[in-house]
């Protein structure tokens, strides 16, 4: 079973403003703050089951960052698509998000696919749609990354912290499509 580790509140207000900086935001960016070659944005409410998989999956691929220590290579795990994730969209080469597909729908495994911007009319809501963020970073920073999303089966959003076997067996299948996915463009860059 898979769950989301966080902190008590106790806990939170006895650490400093860098501790608390380092634990919420998962961010691998070089300092020298060159462009990001890959960005992957994990997203979802992990307080509805099988929905937060993108989350986690992100998660885990910012540990797999660290430990291979690969540079120019981001993940992001948000809880919903903001307009402030325009600036990191236009800084990276390749975006892919990461999200759970809707209960009942006709998928056996992950699905990744090409996505292209699709154009914004303004809008007041905080949470965007994957096309409609990538408009924005165009629109806002010139920038059109290639992009993709990677769909995850699911079978449940019911309120609560588990996982269905199912979505399970999905995420560790994610996990080695984006790990070879990641892999394949670091050597193809190095081979340039």
């Amino acid at each position: 079973m898979l769950t989301r580790q966080g902190l008590s509140i106790v806990e939170t207000q006895k650490r400093s403003l860098v501790e608390l900086e380092s634990t919420y935001v998962r961010s691998d960016r070089p300092l020298d703050l060159k462009p990001t070659a890959i960005l992957i944005i994990g997203y979802g409410n992990t307080l509805r089951g099988d929905d937060g998989a993108g989350y986690y999956i992100a998660e885990q691929m910012a540990d797999q960052i660290a430990t291979h220590a690969w540079t120019g290579v981001r993940s992001l795990s948000v809880h919903q698509l903001l307009p402030e994730l325009a600036a990191e969209i236009a800084d990276a080469q390749t975006v892919i998000f990461v999200d759970a597909a809707m209960p009942g729908e006709l998928l056996t495994q992950p699905r990744l696919e090409r996505l292209v911007a699709k154009a914004t009319a303004p809008t007041l809501g905080h949470h965007l749609d994957m096309r409609l963020l990538l408009d924005l970073a165009r629109q806002l920073y010139g920038a059109t990354p290639t992009a993709y999303r990677l769909l995850i089966p699911t079978q449940t959003f019911d309120i609560g912290i588990t996982v269905s076997p199912l979505t399970q067996a999905a995420i560790a299948q994610a996990m080695s499509t984006l790990l070879e996915f990641v892999t394949h463009s670091i050597e193809t860059e190095a081979s340039l």
